[in-house]
């Protein structure tokens, strides 16, 4: 090494170290202690993509191509190295000839070097080393970190959704028996007396507590990828009673859904965690307060959209709109904010996963998703474009006439007692005999001893000894027609609902009330006795 202006690249003709250089795949270099030249090997030219004649020639041209963000810590790695000769071994990111950030690892050692010509003891220091490509590493290894972190996310989604499920159902036998029992109270008073007002202000709020666990079970027992037809409106004033205590009382909501019912087929579990989504984004974009919009209304694509939203097909759409008050967005971030794991929030607040995940969700519903912001402090608004089905069917049951009830007698299976007490006080109360008990295995004995008499079976889902669906396969094994009218905490639609069938005449969610209750009941029993009716005459 000669102590010379610039450091040189000659090595020994024919020398190993030159064979090696010649053929080894990483980029090799050196700098001198102090100086602002550096030797670079033709490799480090082929690992960045420059050409020959494009060659880097001082310490200056390497360091102009390193990641703003990891420039100063390479740096001072290498200065650290001459100065103490502690090794250099870091991974840094460098700007390759397309443009692209390549990762990239870097190792030196500190040298001192005799200078040809300036005495027999001149020496300077110089660090050298190697640089190797490890950007497929690099990003194998991040992809895999990323795969973790969703299955952890979703074992850990898994284990909340079945705590939620759990603690959903014992809360509905609780607001069960609660309803039932100030219901009972309150129609001893005379409607005009304050206790009776009293207790309807109770039973409000006992309303509100069940529409409260029925939108947290909506989170917790829709299966993944099922995609279903459902009421956006319904779906979106759900999700309102859960916004409340998320956003804060500094925080105005405002929500405004269409006149009429807008029905997509979609993931109700995802369209809910997505509205979700974007709610928290919004608020997280308003530390100190501000106003939050909800609008859903319908939407028209024609020929003259098509390019402009998405390249969504013409049809009719609904569009679903987020609107914020909040630090709003630069427009070159428009484009990335959907991209996973990208996050303007600080580390540790945000995973950058919420806008990913709502950006999926409208891919897989046929559907398109955008943004406006313009600019810093502007508030932002997202809205989501999803496909409505312009033929609703619905299946819903129809308001019952008043059915002769005869005593008829209903088999009451339901192991809480507040909550078998308060239903046959309800059902009594309305004229029907009733049959109760408290497990499934009991439940079926007493139903084959009086099948003839049984006009209609009442069962709790969760049932000990017999599960609820057992006992309504061996009742249909006797009797096919017998109506069967199934209840549960876990929400009418939950999977137990689901994996009951459609042969199943009913289900109620709990809290239900005495109207519904006597509701469902009467229909059926109009039904069965009409039924009757048709086939004697017809005999």
């Amino acid at each position: 090494m000669h102590c010379s202006h610039t450091l040189t690249a000659d090595l020994p003709a024919g020398s190993a170290a030159e064979r090696a250089a010649f053929g080894s795949t990483d980029g090799m270099w050196e700098w001198r202690k102090g100086g602002a030249e550096a030797w670079f090997s033709a490799s480090c030219a082929s690992l960045l993509g420059v050409s020959e004649r494009d060659h880097l020639g001082c310490f200056a041209d390497w360091t102009a191509l390193i990641h703003p963000a990891d420039v100063d810590a390479v740096v001072t790695a290498v200065e650290a190295c001459a100065e103490t000769g502690v090794p250099v071994d870091h991974a840094y990111r460098i700007r390759c000839r397309t443009g692209d950030y390549r990762w990239y690892r870097m190792r030196g050692a500190r040298h001192h070097v005799k200078c040809e010509g300036a005495g027999e003891n001149a020496e300077e220091v110089v660090v050298s080393g190697g640089m190797h490509d490890i950007h497929a590493h690099r990003v194998a290894a991040q992809a895999a970190r990323e795969r973790e972190q969703r299955m952890m996310q979703r074992q850990r989604m898994q284990a909340v959704d079945c705590l939620a499920s759990g603690i959903a159902h014992e809360f509905n036998n609780v607001l069960q028996a609660m309803g039932g029992y100030v219901s009972f109270a309150r129609d001893e008073l005379s409607p005009d007396s304050q206790p009776y007002a009293d207790l309807t202000a109770a039973l409000s709020a006992a309303d509100r507590a069940a529409t409260l666990t029925r939108s947290l079970l909506d989170f917790a027992r829709a299966e993944e990828g099922a995609q279903t037809a459902c009421d956006i409106n319904r779906v979106v004033n759900g999700l309102y009673e859960l916004m409340g205590p998320i956003l804060g009382e500094d925080m105005q909501f405002c929500l405004q859904t269409s006149a009429k019912p807008l029905v997509t087929k979609a993931n109700v579990t995802e369209l809910r965690q997505s509205l979700l989504n974007l709610c928290v984004n919004a608020r997280d974009a308003m530390p100190s307060g501000g106003s939050l919009n909800i609008s859903v209304e319908p939407f028209r694509i024609s020929e003259l959209h098509v390019d402009t939203i998405g390249g969504l097909k013409p049809g009719l759409y609904c569009r679903i709109s987020v609107v914020d008050t909040g630090c709003g967005l630069m427009p070159e971030l428009s484009e990335q904010i959907f991209d996973p794991f990208f996050t303007t929030k600080d580390s540790g607040v945000g995973a950058g996963l919420g806008l990913a995940t709502v950006h999926g969700f409208v891919q897989r519903s046929n559907g398109f998703v955008s943004v406006f912001s313009e600019g810093p402090d502007t508030g932002a608004a997202l809205s989501m474009y999803l496909p409505v089905e312009e033929t609703i069917v619905t299946n819903e049951l129809e308001p019952s006439a008043e059915t002769e009830q005869h005593r008829q007698t209903i088999l009451l299976a339901e192991d809480d007692a507040s909550v078998r007490e308060i239903a046959r006080r309800m059902l009594e109360n309305a004229g029907y005999r009733v049959l109760c008990e408290a497990d499934g295995e009991a439940a079926l004995e007493t139903y084959i001893e009086n099948a003839e008499d049984i006009s209609l079976v009442l069962l709790d889902a969760v049932l000990p000894r017999l599960t609820g669906r057992m006992v309504f396969e061996q009742i249909r094994r006797f009797h096919a027609d017998v109506p069967i009218v199934f209840y549960t905490g876990y929400g009418a639609d939950s999977v137990q609902g689901e994996m009951l069938g459609q042969s199943v005449n009913a289900v109620l969610s709990k809290p239900f009330d005495e109207e519904q209750l006597l509701r469902t009941i009467g229909g059926l029993l109009a039904k069965e006795n009409t039924s009757e009716c048709c086939e004697s005459t017809i005999g």
